[in-house]
């Protein structure tokens, strides 16, 4: 998870006086290439100790109902680790 990554580098950055929030939310800004807009990035930066638990939740989230709507759609048997 490259973007965890770097959230957790600026947030931590930030919180050791290494960079400015400002400065790491704009970091942060581009380094997404277009997945975080500069209020994402600030929010991100501002809960970055969380973010990787809150990311890998709803991984775990979108998997789940992408499988399930598929065995629906197809008539296919559930996961058996469900």
């Amino acid at each position: 998870m490259a973007l965890v990554d770097d959230i957790e580098f600026y947030g931590n950055a930030v919180d050791t006086g290494k960079m400015t929030r400002q400065d790491a939310v704009k970091a942060l800004a581009e380094a997404s290439n277009g997945g975080l807009t500069e209020h994402g990035a600030a929010e991100s930066i501002r809960n970055w100790k969380t973010r990787r638990r809150d990311y890998q939740a709803a991984a775990q989230a979108a998997r789940r109902t992408l499988t399930n709507c598929l065995n629906t759609l197809y008539e296919l048997p559930s996961h058996p680790s469900e």
